[in-house]
């Protein structure tokens, strides 16, 4: 069980800060709406989201929803997963199937096959499947054309990058939770000068949390400029 109560089939636990009111939207709040609303109604669907970030956090937040109404969830990055089929059998009566890093088994014959087994599954019982990939479906290229076919015919949605501002807030959030302070100056001069993409940006708060910890100091622009060398 994990702390917001939700049952697990899987050895992959939701992560309890991946949830829609941690998310910041940026220009998805249409897909991030449409995602809420995606409650169980006893029909399949099938929903396809690509783009470089923040893709997991969105199926964890879609999962965490579902289990919260009572219903059986099951989260499978596959890049966690590797080659193990057996780990994506016997889920069909789970009301929601998230399936993460998609990219990782396509191309190869039989991880399509347990894919393909997972979409009929789900698609006659009634249940929902939500798969992440860095590419949209149309520039993905499959072993098999009936997966192909099938997953090209999801709900295709990209999930659009932030810019600096909501970045910023990103960091304000990832930083309160570990009791730091980012001040808008110190923002402002590390958005200029630093890797602009999001995993680049946590990455260097994790240098900058140890840093201020070990040391005892709040975040300024001298700590960021020693740290990161910016």
């Amino acid at each position: 069980m994990t702390a917001s109560g939700t049952q697990l089939t899987l050895p992959f636990p939701l992560n309890e800060r991946c949830v829609f009111a941690n998310f910041v939207p940026g220009s998805n709040g249409e897909l991030v709406d449409r995602l809420q609303r995606n409650a169980s109604d006893g029909r399949f669907s099938s929903t396809w989201l690509w783009g470089a970030t923040g893709k997991s956090h969105l199926l964890q937040a879609t999962c965490q929803n579902h289990a919260q109404l009572g219903h059986a969830v099951a989260y499978l990055p596959l890049a966690d997963i590797g080659g193990q089929i057996e780990s994506i059998r016997g889920l069909s009566g789970h009301s929601l199937v998230a399936v993460d890093d998609l990219e990782v088994w396509l191309g190869n014959e039989s991880l399509e096959e347990a894919l393909l087994t997972l979409y009929q599954d789900l698609y006659a019982t009634g249940n929902s499947l939500l798969l992440a990939s860095l590419s949209a479906p149309a520039e993905t290229t499959f072993a098999l054309p009936d997966l192909g076919s099938r997953f090209r015919s999801s709900n295709c949605h990209r999930v659009m990058p932030l810019d600096d501002d909501d970045k910023a807030q990103v960091l304000k959030q990832h930083a309160a939770t570990r009791g730091l302070l980012l001040a808008e100056p110190v923002l402002s001069f590390w958005l200029s000068r630093s890797d602009r993409s999001l995993q680049g940006l946590l990455a260097q708060l994790d240098k900058v949390d140890r840093a201020a910890m070990e040391a005892q100091r709040r975040v300024t622009v001298a700590l960021l400029k020693q740290v990161l060398g910016l």
